[in-house]
């Protein structure tokens, strides 16, 4: 098989990666952990992560977008549970830093992230509970004045969120 250029500088970064997490430092550094699932998280096997997402989410508290990163792994490999859990963990994660900063724009899109992933991963699970409040979740975070932002890319989150709703009263039907 040949390999494009794209292709061979990814697998020189997981195998860098890789070396330095196998190391007794490397298995609980947060930011090998969150760029080894990043390049993981779409290739042909994202199960190999699994192991540094599990260290990632048992080594931080409050750390919203590093709480859900996990899920990125979780959901390729068909954990929907902990996709769901690392989601909710994101969540509370989220409330306490808003309680804490305000709402701040930029991180009002990270919120509307997490909610987006466990909106999904509950859809896989089949818990149209959980989508739903997920969805809702959305509607209250997003914020208004990106809509106006051209090409309105913020307003990503919105129809999807409609769109869990949707999908979530058709599976209590």
């Amino acid at each position: 098989m040949r390999l494009t250029s794209y292709q061979n500088s990814t697998l020189k970064i997981q195998s860098i990666l890789e070396s330095h997490i196998s190391s007794p430092a490397g298995s609980d550094h947060i930011g090998l952990l969150h760029l080894y699932i990043h390049t993981m998280e779409m290739s042909p096997i994202p199960s190999l992560a699994v192991d540094a997402s599990n260290n990632l989410l048992s080594l931080v508290r409050d750390l919203p977008h590093l709480i859900h990163m996990p899920s990125h792994i979780y959901i390729q490999n068909g954990d929907y549970a902990g996709a769901i859990h690392s989601n909710q963990l994101a969540v509370l994660a989220d409330e306490k830093y808003l309680r804490k900063s305000g709402n701040l724009p930029y991180n009002s899109i990270y919120r509307c992230h997490d909610f987006h992933f466990l909106g999904w991963a509950a859809m896989f699970a089949g818990n149209s509970k959980v989508a739903l409040e997920a969805a809702k979740g959305i509607e209250r975070c997003f914020p208004r004045e990106f809509l106006n932002v051209p090409p309105c890319m913020f307003s990503l989150p919105l129809p999807k969120s409609s769109l869990l709703i949707i999908r979530s009263s058709q599976l209590t039907s």
